[in-house]
């Protein structure tokens, strides 16, 4: 009768250990799954974006690439032209997300969404998701924003592991 009983136990914690890493898996898939960014890329005309950001922001001169980066509230903490600023900011990331500091009065990530259709019909979800957020803007045919538009290519993959929404802007010259 003790062998049986011994046996029972064995089986028992056996199920059980089997049953926990299971759980644990799964669970743990389903956690990081959900804390993944996402990537959303627009196709946008030069003459609307122009027309949206002069109307709210009169007297900003409009440069490319732009490089845009909101923290999980939303707020603006980093906004540059310069590409290759930008491009060691986007290598760099996400660790030196903290170093960056919130500029205010700058328009928050709210107001960048209304500007392009694309991310407005996710707006809830982009809002909601209150995960960093990058904001490359590119300009048809420019030499630099090519290079900004590689290092971001480059960069991709670990920002959205690393649960940083992605929301890329090309701009067309003309209307297609």
């Amino acid at each position: 009768m003790d062998s049986k009983v011994k046996c029972r136990q064995h089986a028992v914690r056996y199920t059980l250990i089997i049953l926990l890493f299971s759980s644990l898996w799964i669970f743990g898939c389903k956690q990081s799954e959900g804390n993944r960014g996402v990537l959303i890329s627009a196709k946008f005309p030069l003459y609307s974006y122009v027309h949206a950001r002069l109307n709210e922001h009169s007297g900003e001169h409009l440069n490319f690439p732009l490089l845009a980066i909101y923290d999980r509230s939303g707020a603006l903490i980093y906004s540059g032209y310069d590409v290759s600023e930008n491009m060691q900011l986007l290598a760099d990331l996400p660790g030196k997300i903290s170093n960056l500091q919130s500029k205010p009065g700058a328009a928050n990530l709210a107001v960048a969404v209304e500007e392009i259709p694309d991310f407005k019909t996710r707006k809830t979800e982009i809002l909601n998701s209150r995960k960093n957020t990058v904001v490359s803007t590119f300009l048809q045919e420019c030499d630099a924003c090519s290079f900004q538009e590689e290092a971001l290519q480059s960069a991709e993959p670990q920002l959205l592991r690393s649960g940083i929404n992605v929301l890329v802007i090309h701009l067309l010259k003309s209307k297609q």
